[in-house]
């Protein structure tokens, strides 16, 4: 109820990070599986917190493959991530 309030309240952001939080989980190479974990994720955090729009998805260490990065923008969210990790994502269309 709190966490709600203050998302209500813009004085919070929550944000997907990861889905289980195992070391290095969206370094994976599926894309099925890593589409899986982002949507499953999202709902599970809807769910906890009604009030708050999730727009921003933080990977676990850092650590995301292009196909997680591709997962994460199917999803429409944001992506907050060290610039290392998009150098090895070329096919992407550029981040703002």
């Amino acid at each position: 109820a709190f966490l709600n309030r203050k998302a209500q309240q813009g004085l919070v952001e929550i944000c997907l990070h990861g889905y289980t939080h195992a070391y290095h989980e969206f370094a994976s190479r599926d894309a099925d599986l890593l589409a899986t974990k982002v949507r499953a994720g999202l709902a599970m955090l809807r769910d906890a917190f009604p009030a708050a729009e999730i727009r921003t998805f933080i990977a676990p260490y850092d650590v995301v493959s292009p196909e997680a990065i591709r997962a994460v923008l199917d999803a429409e969210l944001d992506l907050c991530t060290a610039s290392k990790n998009l150098a090895e994502a070329p096919d992407l269309p550029p981040l703002p």
